[in-house]
């Protein structure tokens, strides 16, 4: 099953096989659903999900997109979840709490509270980092059993994280003071900062591409690019207005993206850098995966 997932708020599952430009709608929870699917990650034809309303894990079986089982991501407001090092990593915004749990069984195998509302989560094969808004602070976790290694302050307001394995690189965007002025911070895998530097603004979501890092940036309407290994900025690609999610197939050389404010996902050529064409969705999408 090759193509791009589409999770929407309203419980709509969309599917884009790959080669085509029409998506198919599912709704395995029902149409009166009211989960609010926020986020997934697919493994082994299992898609796991969050719903951000529910406060439920949910585990669908591809491709037949039926519900296998539902359970509680025991944290309110599950806005991110991960899978790494054979555990589901879950982080609860309303909680301000981070949850492990066995995918196969969903056991809560270890939580770490924050004591900070949660904005962003990023996972290595060591270590959880959680970056929290109102007290603006990075707390960086044993990923094997959240155990706090240390906490620090974080020089901006953090909107998302992603960690690079093949540079054992974590990066964080947030915006400065004023909510606009977008940063990108690279911070070492071992969580020691390394660099800071400007972005475009409101940096929303990121994703990797050969030797580049990827940005959202709403509050410009562009994709900002940046070098992995330094944070250099490579270049800028018009996105659709407000450009929301995030998604890259490596292989076709192709970029998705969604829109906050048009139901629609953009697919970008990352070798032309232009827009190849637009897909409606008719519900803004909450979540962009790839499912090979």
């Amino acid at each position: 099953m090759d193509g791009l997932l589409i999770l929407h708020m309203q419980d709509e599952i969309g599917f884009i096989p790959n080669g085509e430009n029409a998506v198919s709608f599912f709704h395995p929870l029902g149409t009166e659903a009211q989960a609010g699917l926020r986020s997934g990650t697919v493994s082994e034809n299992t898609l796991y999900a969050v719903g951000a309303y529910s406060g439920m894990l949910y585990t669908f079986k591809l491709p037949q997109f039926t519900l296998a089982c539902c359970r509680s991501c025991v944290g309110r407001y599950p806005f991110k979840v991960e899978l790494k090092n054979s555990c589901l990593y879950i982080a609860c915004a309303d909680s301000d709490t981070v949850h492990m749990l066995s995918p196969s069984s969903g056991e809560q195998l270890s939580s770490f509270r924050t004591g900070g509302y949660l904005t962003a989560m990023a996972v290595s094969p060591k270590y959880c980092l959680l970056c929290t808004a109102n007290t603006r602070k990075i707390f960086l976790l044993a990923a094997n059993q959240l155990y706090p290694i240390y906490e620090m302050n974080l020089p901006v307001l953090p909107s998302c994280a992603l960690y690079d394995e093949e540079k054992d690189i974590f990066y964080i965007c947030g915006t400065a003071e004023d909510g606009v002025k977008g940063s990108l911070c690279l911070l070492s895998g071992e969580g020691e900062l390394i660099k800071i530097c400007d972005t475009g603004n409101i940096p929303v979501d990121m994703a990797l591409y050969r030797g580049l890092l990827l940005i959202s940036c709403s509050g410009q309407d562009v994709i900002a690019l940046h070098a992995r290994n330094n944070g250099r900025t490579m270049g800028w690609i018009k996105g659709p207005i407000m450009p929301d999610r995030l998604a890259v197939c490596s292989e076709r050389g192709l970029l998705y993206v969604s829109s906050q404010l048009e139901d629609v996902i953009e697919i970008i050529d990352l070798a032309g850098r232009k827009t190849l064409y637009t897909i409606q969705t008719g519900r803004e999408p909450s979540a962009l995966i790839i499912c090979r």
